[in-house]
């Protein structure tokens, strides 16, 4: 029996809610609920994959309702297109990957949790899936919180600390209240269209920009403040700089590798393919996305300003992950101000800030776990306390390099085709739009930033030698499956600069149908290793052939290293000399923050923080977070007592069970003549 593509959809989120279920009833055999998890996660890969080639067969979306709530005029709508595709992709490879690390990862935990690690992230797999997939903005609230709520668990599963605790109750905080935006501008929809439906909505805002334009207005910035803060950007995504260093390492790099790049989908999503760009002023159009290209802009000079001063590795990327979220946006911004002026610019803007969701997510999910094989290794995020790393961890240290190498948006790797294509779209826009070239120069500036503070991550921990208490403790490279995923996101990194537009005809197919009609003309390919971009008019505005790029630097390394084999001199190894004087190597190292010491002061006043306001909890606060305390101990507590109780009746005396059963079919012989007399 064959496989429908509409099942395969619906499957994808059974298998992971199935697999939820049976992983809680291995919280202790954390090995055999690890690999539950990743067969369940693998299962529901492939069927996404098969609903994908069901789009490819059918040559339209895929949509289906899967039952109706018409007293409210709602339904679970399915709408699987190569959007959701894309995005489903995303989560499920890399929730693969991140569930294979963290198989290894989490047993060097040992905080107690009577739920476990592995039935919330598939729930949380979950979530984020059905956030992809359904086109119902009701069923969407649902998801949205699907996915909220286990992040939050996820956040504060090492709940021995407070500062994990109040980490968790900041990102509750910050990320619910900008949710209430979301549900006060789905219920004024809602009330003049009786309907949570996309299509039906596109049709309500169509007529309420016309009759009420500034409530339309509002319920739109609702809707994007909500995003904006999953998305992470500045100040409303100041909850990642706390969440990032509370949470394990594989949560983390799912956290800052998918979840936030769902608030970029869902802000695409309403612009693109709800918002009827027909029926609404022009100039709304610009507008909006003005103010999108600023905040993203300014998001990555903040971000990168901040991760450059910052001194704790976790710590560092997330503040990368509010930087690398600016340039989503930027591009978001600029595709939605040239709809209508320019589609060309447009069609490029979308596609390039498609490949940059799927280039940061690759690289700083293997950021993320780069930090968390250091931190297994050392106990330490600190990375003035770090240094030296790569002769002993020399694996994790290459797949660190390669990941900074990308997070800066060096050539032969993803986010250099990404940032290519945004600031080009700025560069050429701001022919019509003179704002976007203000803002590809921010941009500019934050990538100066981006080398810096991937500099610092790297050379801190990797480089020069270790200190002292360091230098004396047993470090060596994480496990064979930890390491496998790392080489296998470097690897990835680096394929999607070589190989550019493969990624970008998936990114080409996912663009609504106004623009990717165009989007064949503004993008061209020369086989299958360079690509052209044609935004000035007839001519081509930029190339760029990566395969070339790689063979030209291989042969300079190979050349460079001949020449030095050449000479034949003799190396010798001699310890460092200070004024004259030989001195050891750890003397003379360069701590965390000695890197920009000069302009450290200036960069760190940027980025003011958006704490908590600062009073003193009750005792009870912190506990009452703690799920398991209050809810599943109690739980398994009174399922043990009945268990104890029927147990009892199991006294091995042959009698007392056959009074048992006589009794029963007293019971149901009395039911039954109950029934017949009742006739």
């Amino acid at each position: 029996m064959e496989l429908s593509a509409e099942t395969a959809v619906v499957w994808v989120f059974g298998v992971l809610v199935v697999g939820a279920i049976l992983t809680t009833a291995c919280v202790k055999a954390r090995r055999l609920g690890a690999w539950l998890a990743v067969a369940s996660i693998m299962a529901a890969l492939l069927l996404a994959v098969r609903a994908a080639l069901g789009i490819a067969e059918a040559g339209e979306p895929i949509d289906f309702t899967v039952f109706r709530l018409a007293i409210i005029g709602s339904s679970l709508r399915v709408h699987f297109d190569w959007l959701s595709a894309l995005l489903a992709f995303l989560i499920l490879f890399l929730g693969l990957l991140c569930a294979g690390y963290a198989a290894h990862y989490i047993e060097h935990i040992k905080t107690p949790n009577v739920l476990g690690f592995w039935p919330v992230y598939l729930c949380f797999l979950a979530g984020m899936f059905g956030v992809v997939c359904v086109s119902d903005l009701l069923f969407f609230i649902v998801m949205w919180e699907f996915m909220s709520l286990p992040a939050y668990a996820l956040i504060v599963y090492e709940k021995g600390r407070a500062e994990n605790l109040r980490a968790g109750l900041k990102y509750l905080l910050m990320t619910h209240i900008a949710n209430v935006g979301l549900i006060v501008g789905a219920l004024v929809l809602y009330k003049h269209s009786h309907s949570f439906s996309y299509p039906d909505l596109t049709a309500t805002l169509g007529t309420l920009s016309a009759a009420r334009p500034w409530l339309t207005n509002l319920v739109l910035a609702l809707m994007v403040l909500a995003f904006v803060t999953k998305a992470g950007l500045f100040p409303v995504g100041d909850w990642l700089p706390d969440a990032h260093p509370a949470a394990p390492s594989p949560v983390s790099a799912m956290l800052s590798g998918v979840m936030v790049k769902l608030g970029a989908y869902a802000v695409a999503r309403l612009f693109f393919w709800i918002l009827p760009a027909g029926a609404v002023p022009d100039a709304w159009l610009v507008w909006w996305g003005a103010v999108l290209g600023a905040w993203g802009a300014a998001s990555a000079l903040v971000g990168s300003a901040a991760a450059a001063t910052c001194n704790d590795s976790k710590r560092l990327l997330a503040y990368s992950t509010i930087g690398q979220s600016g340039y989503i946006f930027l591009a978001l911004g600029a595709a939605l101000a040239f709809s209508k002026l320019n589609p060309l610019i447009s069609a490029v803007a979308l596609a390039g800030a498609l490949l940059h969701i799927l280039a940061d997510a690759t690289h700083k999910s293997l950021l993320f776990l780069t930090a968390g094989s250091v931190l297994m290794r050392t106990g330490q995020r600190d990375m003035d306390q770090l240094g030296g790393l790569m002769t002993r961890m020399p694996s994790t240290g290459t797949a660190a390099l390669v990941g900074v190498l990308s997070v800066a948006g060096i050539p032969l790797t993803g986010a250099f085709v990404s940032k290519w294509l945004i600031f080009q779209t700025g560069l050429f826009g701001g022919l019509d739009s003179p704002a976007f070239v203000a803002y590809v120069v921010v941009g500019l500036f934050a990538s100066v930033m981006a080398i810096a503070y991937g500099l610092k991550y790297f050379g801190a921990i990797f480089l020069g030698a270790s200190p002292a208490q360091l230098a004396k403790a047993d470090v060596e490279e994480v496990p064979f499956g930890m390491d496998f995923v790392q080489l296998l996101l470097a690897a990835g990194c680096v394929l999607l600069g070589i190989l550019p537009m493969v990624p970008i005809g998936w990114c080409m197919a996912c663009l609504p149908a106004p623009l990717a009609e165009v989007s064949t003309r503004a993008l061209a390919a020369s086989g299958l290793w360079a690509i052209a971009s044609r935004l000035g008019g007839a001519e081509v505005s930029g190339s760029f052939a990566p395969l070339w790029v790689a063979l030209i630097f291989g042969l300079c390394l190979i050349l460079s290293w001949g020449l030095s084999r050449m000479g034949g001199a003799a190396v010798r190894y001699v310890r460092g000399w200070v004024c004259g004087e030989e001195v050891e190597p750890r003397l003379t190292r360069v701590p965390a923050h000695g890197y920009f010491w000069a302009a450290a002061e200036y960069l760190a006043g940027i980025y003011p923080r958006v704490g908590l306001p600062a009073f003193r909890l009750p005792t009870e606060t912190l506990p009452a977070l703690d799920v398991d305390r209050w809810g599943f101990a109690k739980i398994t507590r009174a399922l043990r007592r009945v268990s104890s109780a029927l147990g009892a009746l199991h006294t091995g005396v042959p009698q007392l069970y056959m009074l048992w059963q006589a009794l029963g079919a007293t019971v149901i012989i009395f039911i039954f003549w109950l029934l017949v007399r009742a006739r």
